[in-house]
């Protein structure tokens, strides 16, 4: 195992609770991903993978030393008015134009557009469940990416079309704004 350290190279003292486990990556020489089959109510995420022994760090009380630009994620507390996450009306309503905000505090952002959301609190094998598996999407295992640099783009035409050219010249990206609904301790926590 190694040991887990601060983004200076100093070490994370021993009281964490750092975690050793395989996290499931695309074969290096495998070309490209096979696409997951989203149809009207089924997605199929059955892809090859590699699984990789990793020690995840608990960098608790270190949160601060992360930043987007730097590390391409960021801690950011932030206390929702909405708590219970199941009501689209309450989500799209309240935690949209939160999201929003936060985004444009936390980046300068002149404009956010918030465009999508999935709740994933379903069985861990949700997707071999079948027609309306998106219904009751649950947790995937795979390390992968939302939107790829071409994807983001096809995001920004769909979404904005009329404003598509104008846009593309501009700087633009994808966020993904993680919430938890609830808290999962494993073993010995």
């Amino acid at each position: 195992m190694t040991n887990p350290q601060r983004q200076d190279g100093s070490p994370i003292e021993d009281n964490h609770h750092h975690v050793s486990t395989s996290l499931n990556y695309y074969p290096v020489d495998a070309g490209p991903p096979i696409p997951v089959i989203i149809g009207e109510k089924s997605v199929n995420n059955q892809r090859p993978s590699v699984s990789i022994d990793v020690v995840i760090q608990d960098v608790t009380g270190y949160e601060d030393e992360y930043k987007l630009d730097k590390n391409g994620f960021q801690f950011v507390n932030h206390t929702s008015q909405e708590k219970d996450f199941d009501d689209e009306g309450k989500i799209t309503g309240v935690y949209y134009p939160e999201v929003e905000s936060l985004l444009k505090e936390v980046t300068g952002a002149s404009r956010v557009v918030v465009f999508n959301h999935r709740g994933r609190r379903g069985p861990s094998d949700w997707d071999k469940a079948g027609l309306d598996n998106r219904l009751n999407a649950g947790p995937l295992f795979k390390v992968h990416i939302d939107q790829s640099y071409d994807g983001a783009e096809l995001q920004l035409r769909n979404i904005l079309p009329d404003e598509a050219d104008e846009l593309v010249k501009r700087r633009y990206q994808i966020i993904n704004v993680g919430v938890c609904i609830s808290v999962a301790w494993g073993e010995g926590r």
